[in-house]
């Protein structure tokens, strides 16, 4: 991912980024995402729009007749919402992002964060 236009690519992390780089990158509704953690702490990109997913986000993610629903919300203000077809599995970034949320010490861990 280019780390200033957010486009996805194959390639290495350039040495002057300074910072391990680590995420994952998927589909949402059809749209490329990236889920990774940057200097403020864990993001979720889909497209253009960038989510700072720090504390008190939670991802909801629910699938109804073929359909996965999944938003990401902070008490009652939806920040990000899409539904796409099919869903869920181990491919799914939308249950990915759901259940690293959801634990409170993978979400410390994962992409590097450190943790206990």
């Amino acid at each position: 991912m280019d780390l200033v236009s957010g486009v996805l690519g194959v390639g290495a992390v350039p040495p002057e980024v300074g910072v391990a780089f680590g995420g994952v990158f998927g589909e949402l509704g059809g749209v490329g995402a990236v889920f990774y953690r940057d200097s403020a702490g864990l993001v979720l990109r889909v497209g253009e729009t960038v989510i700072g997913v720090g504390a008190g986000v939670v991802a909801e993610w629910e699938l109804s007749a073929g359909f996965a629903r999944f938003a990401l919300v902070i008490g009652a203000e939806v920040l990000f919402e899409t539904w796409y077809r099919g869903g869920g599995g181990e491919g799914d970034i939308g249950v990915f992002v759901r259940d690293v949320l959801a634990d409170p010490g993978r979400r410390e861990r994962v992409f590097g964060g450190g943790g206990r």
